[in-house]
């Protein structure tokens, strides 16, 4: 009967969260903030009491938890790791040493105990990975700088979740256990070792090997089946020696992220991954009290903003340091201020062991909630305070420096904003006759300085501005190519070009179909579809591979004939 109750159970919560997911998403907020509400509405502390099995609901979500970091190991493998730049690994190393300690010294100024302050430090140093990049892909943003940076510092952050549990499960040991738990930190650190040794020779030496007798295309289910018995292995092993059985997932799925098959094997797992998250997101609202947030209301608001605006002072510093621009920075720092879904795991271990008494873990629960909730917001108008700021901090209000002198004799009558993939390759086309007369627009230093090892004039701003544009040049301009990704900077450009350059032809990179209307109707003369493109591009191989195979064929039969 029990389990008749429990799969009930998870019926509804499953249920509920897909209501209020898709209301979340309606009003342009991401779905976990749903499931959360979901879990706190039906069961926990002062909700309608509607789940009856939340222990055992939990238990399933720590599974689910354990299936998200092997999946994260498969996306972050070691040879990701290794391949970013220095300058992205040194940035988002900054964040998660200096933002624990500023916390820490904060927490200890307010007198709490030292325990306490280095739990508050580590939960409130993560971010919310799958809530930021859903909110960047919504917003077509991804592959903005700002995207880019936080994707980057959410990776590391990520990889810092396994040190960050080691170091809560150390501090939460009472008094009593405390010194047979550092007796045996040693052996535990030894044994992790051994885990790592012995999954990278399960990995490559049997499972790798074990997956090749397969084909993917028709024996789905074997990688499937094997991926998941790995997950799961891995994370039991963790266990039985003694660490976070999530660290073990995660090391097992880094090690197999390097194989041929960690891309089909993730995508394999997504609806598991997804089933598993849910209940983990569902299982973390119930942790929440209503009736406790009410009541302490204010106090959950003011530590909210003081949390977010520490993160995003903290973020926009070391982004400043690595050389981005005011604006990139402040913008890539306020897409990482939220507080991470981990901090629901962090504080769950350090209220098992009574380090958190409930109102503690209450505040950490609710403050997470709330910081979750602001999430696609701040990311939303990130850009745009971005520019506020940098006008408010520069004496000149182009918000970049530009020397008004040179702008003035520039011949460019040719501009190209953004010199991603797609600005580079308008470039190369158009480099042979027209390279007097380019100008580069962009946002990021390193692009610039690869343009103008190509010969083009450059200049450094952010291209919503209107007066970057007019310290540019662009008055003058005849053509105007947009190859930027961000639908708002698209169209805010466009507008910006139509009042300086109302004569200059203005073609515009465009990624989904859904935008060309608004484009055209912001005053775009030409657009390239980027999913007609590819479209198109794909039915003219399609085409020609059949021209060749239809010849090819003739060409044999008729050699038969003769």
């Amino acid at each position: 009967m029990h389990f008749w109750q429990l799969l009930t159970d998870i019926g509804i919560l499953l249920g509920s969260s897909l209501l209020l997911g898709a209301i979340a998403i309606r009003l342009k907020l991401s779905p976990i903030i749903g499931y959360l509400i979901a879990g706190m509405v039906l069961g926990g502390p002062g909700s309608l009491q509607l789940i009856k099995s939340p222990l055992e609901i939990e238990a399933i979500a720590e599974l689910g938890v354990s299936l998200l970091l092997f999946s994260l190991g498969l996306e972050f493998s070691w040879d990701k790791i290794k391949s970013l730049p220095l300058k992205i690994i040194r940035g988002g190393a900054l964040q998660i040493l200096l933002t624990p300690l500023f916390f820490l010294a904060v927490s200890s100024l307010c007198g709490l105990d030292i325990k306490i302050a280095i739990l508050a430090g580590l939960i409130f140093t993560l971010s919310s990975t799958a809530t930021v990049l859903r909110t960047f892909n919504d917003l077509a943003e991804i592959d903005s700088q700002h995207g880019r940076n936080s994707t980057a510092v959410l990776l590391l952050q990520d990889i810092a979740v396994i040190p960050f549990t080691m170091i809560v499960s150390f501090i939460s040991v009472n008094n009593a256990v405390a010194s047979e738990f550092q007796n045996n930190f040693l052996f535990t650190i030894g044994a992790a070792l051994l885990l790592v040794l012995a999954l990278y020779i399960f990995l490559n030496k049997i499972a790798g090997p074990a997956l090749s007798l397969f084909s993917l295309n028709n024996n789905r289910e074997m990688a499937i089946l094997l991926a998941i018995i790995i997950s799961i292995g891995s994370a039991w092993t963790a266990y039985q020696i003694g660490i976070s059985p999530s660290i073990g997932a995660f090391i097992a799925g880094m090690l197999l992220g390097s194989s041929s098959f960690a891309t089909q094997i993730t995508a394999d797992i997504a609806p598991l991954r997804i089933l598993f998250l849910t209940l983990f997101f569902g299982s973390a609202g119930m942790l929440a009290d209503p009736v406790w947030v009410f009541n302490n209301f204010a106090l959950v608001i003011l530590l909210s903003v003081a949390v977010i605006l520490s993160k995003t002072l903290i973020s926009f510093v070391i982004f400043s340091l690595s050389g981005h621009s005011i604006a990139i920075s402040v913008a890539s720092a306020l897409s990482i201020a939220q507080i991470g879904e981990f901090a629901f795991v962090l504080s769950d271990i350090a209220k098992d062991s009574s380090l958190l008494s409930n109102d503690w873990s209450q505040l950490v629960v609710s403050v997470t909630i709330v910081s979750l909730f602001f999430t696609p917001f701040m990311i939303k108008f990130a850009p745009r305070i971005g520019l506020k700021v940098q006008q408010f901090l520069n004496n000149k209000k182009s918000g970049e420096v530009f020397d008004a002198e040179a702008s003035s004799l520039n011949p460019a009558r040719i501009y190209v904003i953004g010199y991603g993939p797609a600005g580079r390759e308008v470039t190369r086309q158009l480099k042979d006759l027209y390279l007097d007369e380019i100008a580069i627009m962009d946002l990021t230093k390193d692009s610039l300085d690869s343009a103008e090892l190509e010969g083009f004039k450059t200049y450094m701003g952010d291209v919503r501005q209107l007066d970057v544009l007019q310290h540019s040049g662009l008055e003058l301009a005849n053509l105007v190519i947009i190859t930027i990704p961000s639908y708002d900077a698209v169209l805010t450009t466009i507008d910006n070009i139509k009042r300086l350059a109302p004569t200059a032809h203005i073609i515009v990179r465009s990624r989904y179909q859904i935008y060309e209307h608004s484009f055209h109707e912001a005053g775009a003369h030409e657009i390239v579809n980027e999913e007609f493109t590819v479209g198109e591009k794909l039915g003219r191989t399609a085409f020609s591979y059949l021209l060749s195979a239809c010849s090819r064929t003739n060409k044999f039969k008729a050699e038969e004939d003769e």
